[in-house]
């Protein structure tokens, strides 16, 4: 199966398509996509597989927005596109666990970049806060965000000025192995996944919980109570009768 490509490994998260820039034949063992999608939108590393119509070619380099190509990759027929033809990058299930996260560990407050895909955060020497770029600048683009440690020390995940996070400018990931993959669509960024809880919804579940302890200790109670009560009217009805 193909799927379509996500995942930048040295960069964010995103889908990574664009356009011809001009036509390509059969041939041709290069191909150039839209000025300043080459190296915004695309893996830095070498090779990935770009689907062009029914044609998928292997880029073995990349210089700005000019790729080098071996055409008719995976089984696939090398033929002639025309310039503004759509292409992206694409990956075969089977290949899927083998992609490389880029990475980055965080001990202070750190504003994310486009060079980011997961960041990790060690808040045990304070609370930390994650910034996120300017939604208009990161269409397509998301991360994935982790406390890693045990300390009580808070990771705020901070939209940039006005902006929103599910509604919210920040949220904040309290305990150890919380995490959160979100995404934007170049207007606000959205939770996707992860691990993750309100404090008001975790305290909510706690409290709904004892409720619930306290409901069924009343219940046993009041069982506990009929079967003493009935244990002494069986008491006294034998004492009258005797």
């Amino acid at each position: 199966m193909i799927l379509p490509l996500h995942i930048e490994i040295s960069d964010k998260l995103r889908i990574c398509e664009s356009r011809l820039a001009s036509q390509i034949d059969a041939d041709d063992t290069a191909l150039s996509v839209t000025s300043g999608d080459g190296s915004a939108r695309f893996p830095t590393y070498t090779p990935f597989l770009v689907l062009i119509e029914s044609e998928i070619v292997n880029v073995t380099a990349v210089s700005t927005d000019t790729f080098t190509i071996e055409r008719g990759a995976r089984g696939t027929t090398a033929a002639t596109h025309t310039g503004a033809t759509p292409l992206r990058a694409v990956v075969y299930s089977e290949d899927v666990g083998k992609i490389n996260w880029f990475l980055v560990e965080k001990t202070d407050s750190y504003t994310a970049t486009s060079s980011d895909c997961i960041i990790l955060v060690d808040a045990s020497g304070g609370d930390v806060t994650i910034t996120l770029p300017a939604a208009e600048d990161s269409t397509n683009s998301g991360y994935i965000i982790k406390k890693i440690d045990t300390s009580g020390g808070k990771v705020t995940i901070d939209a940039d000025e006005s902006e929103t996070i599910d509604g919210e400018e920040s949220i904040d990931l309290t305990l150890q192995y919380q995490f959160v993959s979100i995404v934007c669509d170049g207007t606000e960024w959205f939770v996707i996944g992860g691990a993750y809880v309100k404090m008001e919804e975790l305290l909510e579940r706690k409290f709904n919980e004892q409720i619930d302890l306290l409901e069924k200790i009343r219940k046993e109670a009041t069982k506990t109570t009929l079967h003493l009560a009935s244990q002494s009217d069986e008491n006294i009805g034998e004492k009258d009768a005797q």
